[in-house]
């Protein structure tokens, strides 16, 4: 052979190691496997080329048809378009995150401009109680840090003027029937499934609140998720409109059985809405936190708990999000907001009129655990719970909730609520228990 000969082989024998990688990375793309480090812009090739005959007799795949397949490929392209992303790193086990413009992310692209960001607010903040000694916890950090590298030594940060969006893709997607089931906060667009509460109620007009949620890891199965969180809530029937937020576990969602933090809205009862940052929804203004990412260390029975403050306040017409940043009551970080018009004139562009607080199960039929998996009557150090439980009046006052317990089956989950105490904790209550049907 010549040298020429030779040489041709050589850079044909390169070219298809070059083709069966990139049709590797295609496939494990599209069809659930994203092994490996994909770079955003091989993310969005593989997306385009996807087929659904490339998923046939893959675990896990529901996806409907191929028409709803082709849905699913437009949600992402479109959500993706116009953005600007700086670096991708991995975070809890095959999770991507692209690091996006923060002024060119989705949410703030509206009939084909991006928005100016509003200013954030200044949230007056709750008045402490000293602390109880018998009862301290520990205060949770931002999951990224500058500090921290993934497996392919990228940095799990995002710099500034960059904010941190978990990765939507194919291989998320199909695990549903169809995109609405996806941003369904159930799973399933059309019903809201069989779900269980544990949770205190109060009726007061309000514009936000906050309250610590004590972090654990409950097994979710054979149900859908588990969660405790804070609900916001306005408007009845069809016209009810929610912001929510906490932590849930979610594996079809989040591709982990760790707690992850999470933010949910709907504008009519659940009709349309998403989490987190799948939809154009919600701004995101911080560089230190992923919605969507896994929440750790977490509680332990009889051993350390660990919290974190979440708040929410509604100002100049946008439903902001706060969260602690670092121990101390002064360390309340914006973390962005849903806009206005979201919510198209409806209640909450007014003020909200319920807040809830508590755990929630979701499932076919037989549920997991919710909390620690302990009932409330367990206690401090052993069940989860929540508290220093306020709400913001629309005098913009903060107040100490006063909360109905609601516990539809309590042979299943339980609710110990404290309303007003003199301790630490002011109002706060014990939720939870081991499965249902019990």
């Amino acid at each position: 052979m010549t040298q020429k000969a030779r040489w041709m082989s050589g850079l044909a024998a390169t070219a298809l190691v070059l083709i069966s990688l990139l049709l590797f990375q295609r496939d494990a793309q599209s069809a659930g496997g994203e092994t490996g480090f994909v770079p955003f812009d091989t993310f969005l090739t593989s997306v385009r080329s996807a087929t659904l005959e490339s998923l046939a007799g893959r675990e896990g795949v529901r996806v409907h048809n191929a028409a709803e397949f082709e849905r699913m490929k437009a949600h992402i392209l479109s959500l993706y378009e116009g953005v600007e992303v700086d670096k991708t790193f991995i975070l809890d086990e095959s999770n991507h995150v692209d690091c996006i413009n923060v002024n060119k992310q989705p949410s703030l692209r509206r009939n084909g401009k991006f928005l100016p960001i509003a200013k954030a607010p200044a949230p007056k903040l709750a008045k402490e109680k000293a602390e109880d000694p018998d009862r301290q916890d520990k205060n949770l950090n931002p999951m990224l840090s500058a500090e921290r590298k993934d497996s392919f030594g990228n940095a799990q940060y995002c710099r500034q003027g960059f904010i941190p969006m978990r990765r939507v893709t194919l291989e998320k997607l199909v695990r549903y029937e169809t995109v609405a089931d996806f941003l369904h906060k159930y799973g399933k667009a059309g019903t809201q499934g069989l779900h269980r509460w544990a949770k205190g109620d109060q009726k007061v007009d309000n514009i936000g609140g906050e309250s610590y949620l004590n972090l654990w890891k409950p097994v979710s199965s054979p149900g859908e998720f588990s969660l405790s969180q804070q609900w916001y809530m306005g408007g009845s029937g069809g016209k009810r409109q929610t912001v929510e937020g906490g932590w849930q576990v979610y594996p079809r969602m989040y591709n982990t059985s760790l707690p992850a933090l999470f933010i949910f809205f709907t504008s009519d009862n659940y009709s349309t809405g998403c989490y987190n940052l799948d939809c154009r929804a919600f701004v995101q203004v911080n560089n230190d936190w992923v919605l969507g990412g896994a929440l750790s260390p977490v509680s332990t029975d009889g051993g350390p708990q660990y919290s974190f403050r979440m708040t929410w306040l509604l100002a100049a017409h946008d439903w902001w999000l706060f969260l602690q940043k670092e121990q101390g009551p002064d360390n309340l970080n914006p973390i962005g907001y849903y806009p206005e018009y979201l919510f198209q004139g409806g209640q909450m562009t007014k003020y909200a009129q319920y807040i809830k607080f508590g755990g929630e199960t979701a499932a076919s039929q037989s549920a997991g655990q919710m909390g620690s998996g302990a009932f409330a009557s367990a206690g401090s150090d052993h069940a989860a719970y929540q508290r220093n439980i306020i709400y913001t009046d629309k005098k913009y006052v903060n107040l100490p909730a006063k909360l109905s317990g609601s516990q539809d089956t309590k042979s299943c989950y339980t609710i110990d609520i404290h309303n007003k105490t003199s301790n630490w904790w002011a109002t706060y209550f014990f939720f939870g228990g081991p499965r249902c049907p019990n």
